[in-house]
């Protein structure tokens, strides 16, 4: 037998390239940019070490059993210590290092057999957390995406080993199923991952969400709206519970926790919230997101590590005195309100006050009116146009009072409404502070159990919204039909040329903003239709449908906002009437007959009218050719501009009349 310090000679690398190869090919399959080998890549590589270890080892003691020549176990040292395994960042030499552990384990003796395999899985691990950390940083959601794939693709969906995106990418908290470092496995959930830059601050329960909720990535993740207001939320509940005496942490700790919800609320930790809209119907793990980030950046801030549940926990301190059930309606209250007044309401006004001055400024031109896309009696074009801000300051009445019963909030009403675990004053508390920062005269709902179980309060603003979107419609479409043309069409108004042309007839103004706003408001109604279903969707104590009717509420109303913004810009602020067309349709209007009814009777007048037609004369060449009237009766009784009323400049602006 070999003295125990011999050596043997280790095969080429072509032994490790094969398994390695095939990693990076089956990761490339997988959708992950560029040549890197990732976790699952990791995990492959050492299973067909491990699986090519024992085949050797078993050959090599059934072959060299009357003896071998043994490496001795400080030369195996010495290779992970300074060899492949300290430059583990690049992924090559972790396949290298896998299987040149296993050619030291067959030239080994039964002992390495034994120590070979606990061996190989420490460092493996080991490896694989600083390359999901390393991996996590560089690539960041492209790795998490990438990392939810291949679990679907080789374990299936709701299955597969513990790490999710947010551990890959060196996220907080453990896998599904598994508890995080600081509690149980089940409701609790755990905190974050210690150590490296690329870790998240969520835990469990957010992890738990991205691996079972992948639906609908990324256009229905929560947006910052939402965010933004679960930030405000918790760190109001802290400051009020700690006024009243229900959070007993140090001053320092507390400060740090209002000052992680405050970073919430302020948009610096939104990336921490990548999870969608459909999941649970109360909103569960939106809430609990929210609550093991805040935590998790808390007991960074007082210098522990990033995650975790001490000092601060999600749900002992940041949730405290809450339920997802009245957090969630609270919530959306406290977004809906923000976008509406922020937002849809000046995007309104503004649209308005436009209208409202093209108003004043085409009065004096009298057009042809037109009902049934028939021509109709004259009406002053700066009436039709005023009838439009008529329309919206009658929708926006109708969204205010829509909005009064969004001012009343859930929070306070805990799980089932009657506010179980929170503080008596916690409510009103919470709902004052709130008014006080936000300048809205929010209060807690008077009947918390109603505010948990049904969102007809929301149905009833969506479709205040609708009426606001069909209002527009209205405008839009009667844009688009007055500006047709130019020259075949009716042409009575000129829009603004903001494209060169069509894609093949050049310059060609098409009513782009008019259809552009067309759709938006189809959408809109779209979903208000959601939001209306989804609203039968309370049982007994809770409605279970709330996320989807939060998000298409704010769809709607920031797709209204900047709708009506681009709208007001690029179309109504540079409407023109084409005074000379105008005119030229008013002389041909038939419907001017309307004014000898009373002097010639409806029958006689009915008949001018049709021989004018039949006929292709003037209104006035017909009526004089009857003999029923003169000329000069006809320029006395017909005279389009006092049919179409006197001025009322001053009433279409909005001010009172003189």
């Amino acid at each position: 037998m070999a003295s125990p310090g011999a050596r043997v000679r280790l095969l080429p690398p072509a032994v490790f390239l094969v398994p390695l190869g095939a990693a990076v090919a089956l990761d490339r399959l997988a959708g992950l940019p560029r040549f890197v080998l990732p976790s699952f890549g990791l995990v492959l590589a050492t299973v067909l070490g491990l699986a090519g270890a024992g085949l050797l080892l078993w050959a090599g003691q059934t072959l060299l059993s009357r003896g071998t020549t043994v490496i001795p176990w400080h030369a195996v040292e010495r290779l992970v210590t300074t060899g492949p395994f300290a430059r583990s960042r690049n992924p090559i030499y972790v396949g290298d290092a896998l299987i040149y552990l296993g050619l030291a384990g067959w030239a080994g003796s039964w002992t390495a057999l034994l120590l070979l395999p606990p061996i190989l899985w420490v460092m493996t691990r080991w490896v694989i957390r600083r390359e999901e950390a390393y991996l996590g940083q560089r690539f960041g959601t492209a790795y998490e995406a990438y990392a939810v794939r291949v679990r679907r693709w080789v374990w299936g969906a709701g299955r597969g080993p513990t790490r999710g995106p947010g551990r890959a990418a060196g996220g907080g908290g453990a896998g599904p199923g598994r508890a995080g470092r600081g509690g149980a496995g089940g409701g609790g959930g755990g905190g974050g991952a210690a150590g490296g830059p690329g870790e998240r601050y969520w835990g469990a329960q957010t992890q738990r969400s991205l691996e079972h909720f992948d639906i609908g990535r990324p256009a229905f993740v929560w947006g910052r709206p939402v965010i933004a207001a679960l930030g405000l939320l918790k760190a109001t509940a802290a400051e009020v519970n700690a006024q009243l005496g229900e959070l007993d942490l140090d001053p320092d700790i507390l400060a740090a926790l209002v000052g992680a919800a405050r970073e919430v609320q302020e948009g610096r930790l939104d990336p921490e919230f990548p999870l969608v809209v459909f999941q649970t119907g109360s909103g569960t793990q939106t809430n609990m997101n929210a609550n093991e980030v805040i935590a998790g950046r808390a007991n960074e801030l007082t210098g522990r590590r990033r995650g975790g549940r001490e000092p601060v926990h999600p749900n002992d301190h940041v949730n405290r005195g809450q339920s997802s059930n009245d957090v969630i309606p609270s919530v959306v209250h406290l977004a809906v309100v923000d976008r509406i007044e922020h937002a849809l309401y000046p995007a309104l006004e503004r649209l308005r006050d436009t209208l409202a001055d093209a108003a004043v400024r085409f009065e004096p031109i009298v057009m042809v009116g037109r009902t049934h896309l028939q021509d109709a009696a004259p009406i002053r074009l700066g009436h039709a146009v005023g009838s439009w801000v008529t329309q919206l300051d009658h929708a926006m009445a109708g969204l205010r009072r829509a909005l009064l019963p969004i001012y009343g909030l859930a929070i306070g009403g805990t799980a089932v409404g009657t506010g179980l675990n929170a503080h008596p004053d916690f409510r009103a508390r919470v709902a004052q502070r709130l008014a006080e920062q936000t300048g809205m005269p929010f209060h807690h709902a008077g009947d918390l159990p109603a505010a948990l179980a049904s969102r007809d309060d929301l149905v009833t603003l969506s479709g205040a919204l609708r009426t606001v979107a069909i209002a527009l419609y209205k405008i839009a479409n009667d844009v688009r039909w007055l500006a047709s043309g130019p020259r075949a069409g009716l042409g009575e108004l000129r829009i603004p040329s903001n494209e060169p042309g069509s894609s093949i007839m050049p310059g060609k103004v098409n009513p782009t903003q008019a259809e552009a706003l067309r759709m938006v408001v189809a959408r809109v109604v779209g979903n208000d239709a959601t939001v209306a279903f989804a609203g039968a969707q309370g049982a007994f104590q809770l409605h279970v449908d709330t996320p989807v009717i939060a998000h298409a509420l704010l769809e709607s109303i920031a797709l209204l906002a900047d709708g009506v913004a681009s709208f007001d810009t690029h179309c109504a602020r540079g409407l023109e009437a084409d005074e000379g067309r105008i005119a030229a349709h008013v002389a041909q209007d038939l419907m001017l007959v309307t004014a000898l009814a009373p002097h010639l009777g409806y029958d006689q007048a009915a008949a001018i009218a049709h021989r004018a037609l039949t006929d292709d004369l003037s209104l006035r060449d017909a009526a004089i050719a009857t003999g029923a009237l003169t000329g000069a009766e006809y320029d006395g009784w017909v005279d389009p501009a006092a049919m179409a009323g006197p001025l009322r400049g001053a009433r279409a602006s909005g001010l009172p009349d003189d």
